[in-house]
């Protein structure tokens, strides 16, 4: 299975003088003529109309960029309103049934390759209803997280059971990754949005070893993406990780965090051929995952157990009640108080938004050598390096007031879900201190159906837009 005007003529004008009855005559006459020719009202009664859903089904399912703007310019002409057009997205019937059990997959993400790997959908999988989402980053040589459980048991720890999408190639995706690769998550995530009828608040990501890696990563460069990250034997390596993953860590206050670990106290340390110590990769894991484990301000939503150090895989198991709780967790809502910090323009995106544009030079270095001087405190003076490195978004929304914070950022969209403000009354923005708008914010049906198409997601419409660049102008209402 593979993802892959015309001219209007004029009549001559012909002037008569003729008396008021005449005149009126005449009028009536006209009108009759226009009443007549009019074509029919497209309008509830007229049980030849395509509905709403119809249109809506036509506009996604269109095969060319013609189809689309027909099928768009007939949802506009039905004079559909937002809140309708919002309501009905959900309901959609977009996908087709899939064939119980596992079967492979290649997924075109604009990687340097097909990314290969496997689909299982569980017996229950009905395609008329969204089903939670796994998808599975393995350890090299294919291990894979919850080993213990057959697939059927662990889609079945959900309610509906999971579709589990498992990956054999793994794009690297580390912090460090060129600016397609930084790209590769958001367009997985959008293909498998399309073949399977997932539901948006229920993705779980879970990652072994190696794998285990890359999921941190995965989570901290587009936290609103995934309902919960469950990672063994994984930690996230980061270049100056004390002082980095606290501030990256502030992209994921509200993702549910279960990880597994083996103890590594007693491992020594590798002497290094050419001198030195080379730290284990068990002694690395246990340390990070310690650390996060007692971080103090509780800042993440962190479960963690600490394993033997010579536990075997089918020993490495989580208390059945972790389970079925991880696996119960939703995504939230969006909040109305943001941060995200990121190092390439394509990962510039969280909950409502969206850095359309960089600013500067991207932190393209694998590794960072930073050298506090004498006077300095060391701690602080890496941590101002790592934010000044490293592009930022915060907002805040206090009724119908917005107010933002960014940094290497050139252009910026905010895209307002329902909840956010009230689009009926005039909203306040304001960025890095100036006012950039003061007005009413229309809803839009076009941009709703654009990003919904562009992201293939559903569950939270984008009923409006504002987009500005930095520099520019205060935006007009």
């Amino acid at each position: 299975m593979r993802f892959k005007s015309s001219d209007r003529e004029r009549a001559p004008r012909v002037v008569r003088r003729c008396g008021t009855r005449g005149l009126c005559a005449a009028a009536t006459t006209l009108a009759g003529v226009l009443t007549l020719a009019a074509p029919p009202r497209a309008d509830a009664q007229n049980e030849d109309a395509p509905t709403l859903a119809e249109r809506l089904t036509r506009y996604f399912k269109a095969a060319s960029a013609q189809e689309r703007f027909d099928a768009l310019a007939g949802i506009e002409e039905s004079g559909a309103a937002p809140d309708a057009v919002a309501a009905e997205l959900s309901k959609l019937k977009l996908w087709i049934n899939l064939n119980e059990g596992a079967s492979a997959i290649e997924v075109e993400a604009g990687w340097s390759r097909p990314i290969r790997g496997s689909v299982f959908v569980p017996p229950a999988y009905d395609p008329e209803r969204s089903h939670p989402l796994m998808i599975v980053l393995p350890d090299e040589g294919g291990a894979a997280p919850c080993a213990t459980l057959p697939r059927d048991q662990l889609a079945a720890l959900c309610d509906p059971p999971a579709v589990i999408i498992s990956l054999e190639d793994v794009p690297e995706a580390t912090f460090d990754a060129p600016g397609e690769e930084a790209a590769v998550v958001e367009r997985l995530l959008a293909e498998f949005r399309r073949r399977v009828h997932v539901d948006e608040d229920r993705v779980y990501l879970l990652g072994a070893g190696v794998g285990g890696d890359a999921a941190w990563r995965w989570a901290l460069a587009h936290p609103d993406a995934f309902a919960g990250l469950l990672v063994e034997d994984g930690y996230p390596r980061l270049p100056c990780a004390t002082q980095l993953i606290p501030l990256l860590f502030e992209n994921i206050p509200d993702l549910p965090v279960l990880s597994g670990w083996r103890a590594s106290a007693d491992l020594p340390d590798e002497p290094h051929p050419e001198g030195g110590i080379l730290v284990r990769r068990d002694t690395a894991v246990a340390a990070h995952n310690r650390a996060i484990r007692d971080w103090p301000g509780g800042r993440v939503r962190f479960s963690g157990t600490e394993w033997p150090a010579d536990a075997d895989r089918g020993q490495r198991t989580h208390a059945p009640a972790a389970l079925r709780a991880f696996f119960n967790a939703r995504r939230p809502a969006p909040a109305k108080t943001l941060i995200h910090r990121f190092r390439h323009p394509q990962q510039g995106k969280s909950g409502w938004l969206v850095q359309a544009r960089f600013l500067g030079e991207v932190w393209t270095h694998p590794q960072l050598s930073i050298l506090p001087g004498p006077a300095s405190d060391a701690e602080t003076y890496i941590t101002s390096v790592l934010k000044e490195k490293l592009a930022s978004m915060s907002g805040r929304i206090e009724g119908q007031t917005i107010t933002l914070e960014v940094t290497h950022c050139d252009r910026i969209e905010v895209l307002l879900s329902p909840g956010l403000v009230d689009l009926t009354k005039p909203v306040t923005l304001i960025c890095n201190g100036k006012r950039r708008f003061d007005g009413v914010v229309r809803p839009s049906v076009r941009t709703m159906l654009e990003h919904a198409r562009q992201t293939w997601t559903f569950q939270r419409p984008v009923l409006a837009k504002l987009a500005f660049n930095i520099d520019a102008a205060a935006m007009q209402p």
